[in-house]
């Protein structure tokens, strides 16, 4: 497993060998959702004996995460963005994927909206405020892009959309800091 990972991180990062240490590869299986890390000393033979004799192999989902983590994520970001922004994708990606039921609403869309900006960066801070504009933003980007669907089927439409408003018109002004 460990030169399937430094052969997967090199792709994303030139220091392989300096960053595979973050990097484990994790199978689930979808249907039970089984979960497991695999660790780097396995071969693949290990793991098709190991468990794919319990279920077939179509139905694992492999995913190569990060598992490690430095002590400081700030020196994370200086030594080595990639990894944080493939970090930063992960936790966001399992943030928007999961049922959030005991998430504070209010906590899911604030950061919903700090992902808006971040991801239309370029936009002017009255941009939403702006119903054409708002509504562009719900038809064809999807709030559920942002904010969990477990939040977004709970909310009701006009409260949701006056607390985007709301939050989106606090982080309008917000700016990269640098890294």
């Amino acid at each position: 497993m460990q030169d399937i990972v430094r052969l997967v991180v090199s792709r994303i990062n030139a220091d392989a060998n300096l960053v595979a240490k973050h990097f484990a590869i994790r199978m689930v299986h979808e249907a039970s959702g089984d979960a497991f890390w695999l660790a780097f000393n396995l071969t693949l033979g290990d793991v098709r004996q190991r468990y794919e004799s319990a279920h077939p192999q179509e139905d694992w989902k492999y995913t190569l995460r990060i598992r490690f983590l430095p002590r400081s994520i700030h020196e994370l970001v200086q030594k080595d963005p990639a990894t944080f922004q493939y970090y930063y994708d992960q936790v966001k990606y399992d943030f928007i994927n999961s049922s959030v039921e005991s998430t504070d609403a209010d906590l899911a869309i604030q950061l919903g909206c700090l992902e808006m900006r971040r991801f239309f960066k370029h936009m002017p801070q009255v941009a939403l405020t702006k119903k054409s504009n708002f509504d562009f933003l719900e038809r064809e980007v999807g709030f559920n892009k942002f904010i969990p669907q477990s939040i977004l089927e709970m909310a009701k439409t006009r409260k949701l959309k006056s607390s985007i408003l709301s939050f989106f018109k606090q982080f309008a002004s917000l700016v990269k800091m640098p890294a």
